[in-house]
């Protein structure tokens, strides 16, 4: 009897062996995101806005109007959603994810001409509109003005710093166009990131040219990190799109729609992070 507690009381002293994983984290939307009352203020004009909800419509939808306007200018619809997959991205703007440009001012400069020759095609309801989303599209396609309005989301980020990095892999993976991201990365905010994330474990749209959710930036994935055993990763996406992707290829995935503390649930589920004390 004795003997049989012994074996019993050294199973249970025995460590668990507990899954190594290759955490996927997408940036914008998840661990990152534009900073909605800064960009308005700096780059839209909190008063231009007001004005035009007054005089306009109060149904104004500013991205329903970026995105037709960069629709209307060429190239029509991606494939690529926005966060809950009810807006698909113009295709021009996800060539500029996947980094097709090489000269960022030369086609900024093509777009905003293009805009002006809309205006006078009474594309916009007003000059008033005009203006809004002229100064929308230039810090969209402005390296500098995009970066400067990032902020951190400090809950997600948080998790990070639970992670034991020496068991598991972090990997940023992103739609991010190549102009910015090297400003990002010498942000404030890109280098809180970096504390966690090496540079060169970040899959970026802009450098390999190709975006979420296409198959090509998930088969990179795969290239780099190996394809033998796709429950070794974990991918955490804010855009339905993108995680109905990785799960059509096997990758387990979880949705962020806001709410970090299901996330760090799903993560102390696995194993990846331990419960806080109570």
């Amino acid at each position: 009897m004795k003997k049989n507690l012994t074996l019993i009381l050294t199973f249970f002293t025995i460590p668990m062996t507990m899954q190594a994983y290759i955490i996927l984290c997408d940036l914008g939307g998840t661990f990152v995101d534009v900073n909605k009352y800064t960009y308005a203020k700096d780059e839209l004009g909190i008063f231009s806005l007001l004005a035009y909800g007054l005089t306009h419509s109060l149904g104004f939808n500013p991205q329903k109007r970026i995105f037709e306007t960069l629709e209307a200018i060429g190239g029509g619809q991606d494939i690529i959603t926005h966060e809950t997959a009810s807006n698909h991205i113009p295709k021009l703007y996800c060539d500029w994810m996947a980094g097709m440009y090489e000269d960022a001012q030369k086609k900024r400069i093509e777009i905003l001409q293009a805009i002006d020759t809309l205006y006078k095609n009474k594309f916009f309801t007003s000059y008033l509109e005009y203006r809004i989303i002229y100064n929308a599209i230039n810090a969209m396609f402005n390296p500098e003005k995009l970066v400067k309005h990032q902020y951190l989301i400090k809950d997600m980020v948080a998790l990070l710093e639970r992670i034991d990095l020496s068991k598991h892999k972090l990997v940023a993976v992103t739609n991010w166009d190549p102009h910015s991201y090297p400003l990002f990365l010498e942000s404030e905010v890109g280098k809180v990131i970096t504390r966690y994330i090496k540079p060169e474990d970040m899959i970026v749209s802009g450098y390999i040219k190709y975006n979420k959710p296409h198959d090509g930036f998930y088969q990179f994935i795969f290239d780099t990190y190996g394809h033998d055993n796709k429950a070794e990763y974990l991918f955490i996406d804010n855009d339905k799109t993108n995680i109905e992707a990785a799960r059509k290829l096997g990758i387990p995935s979880i949705h962020f729609t806001g709410d970090a503390a299901l996330i760090e649930q799903e993560l102390i589920n696995r194993n990846i992070l331990a419960p806080k004390p109570v």
